[in-house]
């Protein structure tokens, strides 16, 4: 109908000009909007045409906006310029053998490992930044790198399409901060508790404590308004929590014995202070305690924490690592060194 009515009305228009050069120019001008808007049309419809505009989209504002690796997105939302790098850049292959031989080490050992790459900020939110539709995974890069690990045996965890479902019902990252939320962490740990359960039945781990859940509300700091010059005093906002408690009545705390030990940076480490951090939420799941170990050296020298801390391995167990899935694209490394 609307094609019909404009088709009359452009002609109306020429109908009552006769002056040949103004018909001419109308034209053009006609031609133009239609054009136009067939170009717009067909690169929201291709697939190739809208990940390829995204991505120059995420490219430009990852080098022109970024002020203290902070990028404004839309409605007051940050993020976290790296994360944005990540999704325009080739991964390393090489991190791939690394990542491969970690796993063959502790396996020699005893051990089972996950790695669980987890989902940024722009892989779950991307229409927070622009709103020019996002290629679905955001990263290509990051999905192809993860079927390449598990082609060389690696077990992998993803946990980005829990978090993607998880958002329609609750926030799994909040606009201001760069980790992510309760409601993130319980939507991963689900889906890593399922993975691993067969593997706790072989070790015949026990899994028959009662943890309980209470759901509150605290106070947390935004760490990206924090990176503005401008930022003036902190930034504090109420986030819900999901709290995990002993049978005891006590917050729940880490088992440095457990057989069950998670590496990882510090999204692994956020809520950890409330005792509802990604070790907390698996243990409630599982109904046995775990361990993590939270620091720098999980991310690009992940591969060679076996060989600087040993002890810190249970000698019969599973491994999880898990660490912000922008990691990947530095370069891994090897090292034998013992020093820390």
């Amino acid at each position: 109908m609307w094609v019909s009515i404009i088709h009359a009305i452009i002609r109306s228009v020429f109908a009552r000009i006769t002056n040949p050069i103004m018909k001419r120019a109308l034209f053009i001008f006609f031609s133009g909007i239609i054009s136009i808007n067939l170009f717009i049309l067909l690169c929201t419809k291709c697939p190739l045409c809208t990940s390829f505009i995204f991505n120059r989209i995420v490219a430009f504002k990852s080098a022109h906006d970024a002020y203290n690796k902070v990028v404004p997105g839309k409605d007051g939302w940050l993020f976290l310029q790296p994360e944005l790098d990540y999704v325009v850049h080739p991964l390393p292959r090489d991190n791939i053998r690394l990542i491969a031989a970690f796993s063959r080490t502790l396996a020699e050992h005893g051990m089972t490992l996950y790695v669980a790459p987890l989902p940024n900020k722009i892989d779950v939110y991307p229409e927070r930044l622009t709103s020019m539709t996002a290629p679905h995974p955001v990263s290509k890069c990051r999905e192809e790198f993860l079927a390449d690990l598990r082609r060389v045996g690696v077990r992998v965890i993803d946990v980005l399409p829990a978090l993607v479902n998880a958002k329609a019902t609750r926030p799994v990252f909040d606009p201001y901060e760069s980790h992510w939320t309760s409601g993130g962490i319980v939507a991963a740990a689900e889906i890593i508790a399922q993975t691993i359960a067969p593997d706790l039945t072989t070790l015949r781990v026990s899994h028959n404590v009662r943890y309980t859940v209470h759901d509150t509300v605290l106070t947390g700091c935004a760490d990206l308004p924090a990176r503005f010059k401008d930022a003036g005093k902190a930034f504090w906002y109420l986030t819900p929590v999901k709290q995990v408690w002993n049978p005891d009545g006590h917050l729940y705390a880490d088992d440095n014995k457990s057989e069950i030990l998670i590496l990882g940076d510090s999204f692994v480490d956020h809520g950890r202070w409330w005792s509802a951090h990604l070790g907390a939420q698996i243990a409630r799941l599982i109904g046995h305690p775990t361990r993590t170990y939270s620091s720098i050296l999980a991310n690009t020298e992940g591969p060679s924490l076996y060989n600087r801390l040993p002890s810190l391995f249970p000698k019969n167990g599973v491994v999880i690592w898990a660490f912000a899935s922008r990691i990947l694209q530095y370069r891994m490394r090897m090292t034998q060194d013992t020093s820390i």
